[in-house]
């Protein structure tokens, strides 16, 4: 129980922490998870995932993770507040993974997408936090596979923190792409195409994309500027490495918890 499991690192080391931090980069991390698989338990459905899984469903098991989540973060932020905080003087809150999204173009429909790539990526867990409920965007193109919240849990959530803790690691130019009318995961749901760059082609699956940028970071502040090839030689050979490295720890941590 992760209530349980938090009252005994408030109990032990609360007095030498000032600042708890529930979740790290909750957003990505259900995703990872339960929708590409690239980590532990490595959860998916095709088409959706890095490997091809034999469990999971993209389509529905983020959504459910990421409310799961949020409610055992009210719970232990409810814990802190209500036996602990008086005493030791912290704070708690939660962290999400963060990219910023400027539009493609001023087009009302990729303004719109800006936004929705806004309230899918921060929304998605800043909503329940703040307001008690999800973006109503997301409402509406997820449907009834986003799991609501009953009127006593969404009191339970709302206001749940003392700060908010931001990864950001790059930003991204944003357009519109139509809603598919298939069978949809976390990204398809956004319908959204991102790319570094104003000419550069939309990107394809998160990690393939978060090291690309990477890479050109390392190449620009490269002055050797003849070994630009080989920067992307390697990030190329790096994209595979990242890959089967945490397939093999998925696998890894599957099979220990068996």
């Amino acid at each position: 129980d992760f209530t349980a499991y938090a009252d005994v690192c408030f109990r032990e080391f609360g007095n030498r922490v000032a600042s708890w931090t529930t979740i790290d980069e909750i957003n990505i991390g259900v995703i990872g998870s339960y929708d590409s698989a690239l980590f532990p338990p490595g959860r998916c459905s095709d088409p959706f995932g890095v490997t091809k899984c034999t469990t999971g469903d993209s389509s529905i098991e983020p959504y459910i993770a990421a409310k799961n989540a949020l409610m055992a973060h009210a719970s232990v932020f409810s814990l802190y507040r209500e036996k602990y905080q008086h005493k030791q003087k912290g704070i708690v809150g939660i962290n999400i993974y963060s990219y910023w999204s400027y539009p493609l173009t001023n087009a009302t429909v990729d303004l719109e997408a800006t936004q929705r790539c806004k309230d899918f990526l921060y929304g998605w867990i800043l909503g329940p936090l703040v307001f008690g409920d999800y973006p109503q965007v997301m409402k509406k193109n997820v449907g009834s596979r986003l799991p609501p919240f009953t009127k006593v849990q969404s009191e339970l959530i709302k206001g749940s923190l003392d700060f908010i803790g931001i990864n950001h690691y790059f930003s991204v130019y944003v357009n519109d792409r139509p809603l598919d009318t298939g069978v949809r995961d976390y990204k398809a749901d956004m319908s959204v195409n991102s790319r570094g760059s104003r000419t550069d082609p939309p990107a394809g699956q998160v990690k393939n994309y978060v090291i690309n940028v990477f890479c050109k970071e390392v190449a620009n502040s490269s002055s050797l500027g003849h070994l630009l090839s080989i920067h992307w030689v390697i990030c190329s050979e790096l994209n595979k490495e990242f890959v089967q490295e945490r397939l093999a720890y998925t696998k890894l941590i599957s099979e220990t918890r068996r």
